[in-house]
């Protein structure tokens, strides 16, 4: 249960920032990482949550973090390239 409250803070600061976005989510286990992807009609984000960050910090820590992190600052400037969430703040993923 802790790790969906978790996902859901997640998708609750993703709303706020991106407002008539759609957001899905699913967990990559392989990756170990929850994969958020916040659309439009000709825009697409993707972030990707590690467990660890998740794991590491509670609930109502995690979208002071995102904030801190400038998550949805990079992510409008950053636009295609996915950025991975870490304990140590983002990291762009290279493909």
């Amino acid at each position: 249960m802790a790790e969906q409250e978790k996902t859901a803070a997640v998708r609750e600061y993703l709303q706020a920032e991106f407002s008539g976005f759609s957001i899905e989510d699913q967990h990559d286990p392989k990756r170990q990482m929850h994969v958020f992807k916040v659309g439009s009609q000709d825009r697409l984000h993707n972030v990707l949550i590690a467990d660890d960050f998740l794991n590491k910090h509670d609930t109502w820590e995690i979208p002071d973090l995102l904030r801190k992190f400038l998550l949805a600052e990079h992510m409008r400037e950053m636009s295609s390239t996915p950025l991975i969430v870490t304990n140590n703040g983002l990291e762009l993923e290279y493909e």
